[in-house]
């Protein structure tokens, strides 16, 4: 029997470049694919380009980061999560969010991403689909002979919502029958600024700093400069040391 491309070479992938959406039928071909696969949907800025190229090696099987002390055991884990969405204005019944989450080892690997498709739109966890992929990893874990973990650390790219942080907690201990978890919440718009009052003017704080709320289990750490935006507080009150 003629072998498929996938049979042939074990890391193949297509890539798809198209300019418009995919129906239904034509996504259900593509995931029928018995291969990676990648959607590369133009126009698309530098940012976007980027992002798909890193995606495209990351399923060819290439490391494009390797963290060389976590400082953590090996069975904590980290869980990234994104959701993504398709908007069709045409035909509201093709429109829906996919939730997608990594596992990623202490040293940055990523082992496995799993996803549920075709939910309702939505920026937030629903519980079904979060102990839907959580029964995945878990099933993952096991087949692959890693040890179970005894602590998660989940990425949310993007605003963790009012709900999440429960939904997350009890699908966790549901699942792994844990509650060492810790979770990190990605803004890339929309973020606080954290500012001080030094030598008499408010500067934003570089990147590296943190406000840490130890009464409420909480932190902000800055991850970007933005030396030209500056946000002044109403009052002196509000002054940071």
């Amino acid at each position: 029997m003629p072998q498929t491309v996938s049979e042939l070479h074990h890391n193949a992938m297509i890539v798809f470049i198209t300019h418009t959406n995919f129906t239904s039928e034509e996504r259900a071909k593509i995931n029928s694919l018995k291969m990676k696969k990648q959607v590369i949907k133009t126009p698309m800025d530098d940012y976007a380009l980027s992002n798909a190229v890193i995606k495209c090696l990351t399923n060819l099987g290439e490391k494009v980061a390797i963290l060389d002390d976590m400082r953590c055991p090996k069975d904590t884990y980290f869980i990234g999560i994104d959701m993504g969405h398709r908007y069709d204005h045409k035909n509201a019944a093709e429109s829906y969010t996919q939730l997608v989450m990594s596992l990623i080892d202490t040293a940055g690997t990523i082992i496995r991403s799993k996803s549920v498709s075709s939910l309702p739109l939505n920026e937030a966890l629903s519980p079904f689909a979060t102990i839907n992929i959580l029964n995945q990893i878990k099933n993952t874990i096991s087949k692959i002979n890693r040890k179970m973990p005894k602590k998660l650390i989940f990425h949310r790219d993007g605003k963790v919502h009012v709900d999440d942080v429960q939904i997350i907690l009890q699908s966790v201990k549901q699942v792994f029958g844990i509650e060492d978890i810790e979770i990190i919440e990605i803004i890339k718009s929309g973020h606080p600024y954290v500012t001080e009052y030094l030598n008499s003017t408010w500067h934003n704080r570089p990147s590296g700093s943190a406000w840490i709320v130890p009464s409420k289990n909480y932190a902000i750490l800055i991850t970007n400069d933005q030396p030209n935006i500056l946000c002044i507080p109403a009052t002196r009150d509000h002054r940071s040391s």
